[in-house]
């Protein structure tokens, strides 16, 4: 039986991040239909950049959705920019396996190489501490 599913390919290290699979959910799906952009960190090599609707690929897996199945979360984590004078936050998307804890994902995500601009600077994120961190339920 071949799922249909959504990834994107890691422009560093051409990892390919398997998203969830929602025909009517809000990640994917609106993230295509608007035509919009959302930053994605890769779970392999830990650069976090922005992609766009044309990123995602639709592709036929062997196995089904791991988002359903509970086995993978998709993560939005929201931080704000440390830059002296800057008000600015990004949401930054994260996969992961469920089996992981968040405390040992921040571990992970402190190594984040973040590839934004941000009102005319670098964005330099505020310590873990204050970010905000949520989990996207897949549909059932």
């Amino acid at each position: 039986m071949i799922y249909r599913g959504f990834w994107i390919i890691c422009r560093n290290c051409f990892f390919p991040i398997r998203l969830p699979y929602e025909p009517r959910g809000i990640f994917v799906h609106s993230f295509s239909e608007q035509k919009s952009s959302v930053v994605l960190a890769c779970p392999v090599c830990a650069q976090a950049g922005l992609y766009h609707s044309s990123d995602v690929e639709t592709v036929g897996f062997r196995i089904p959705d791991p988002f359903r199945v509970k086995k993978a979360v998709l993560y939005a984590v929201e931080v704000g920019c440390a830059s002296s004078h800057c008000q600015n936050e990004t949401r930054i998307y994260a996969v992961a396996a469920t089996a992981v804890s968040v405390a040992s994902l921040l571990e992970v995500w402190k190594h984040w190489v973040i590839h934004l601009r941000c009102q005319g600077h670098h964005f330099k994120p505020l310590p873990r501490r204050t970010w905000g961190i949520y989990s996207i339920e897949a549909p059932r």
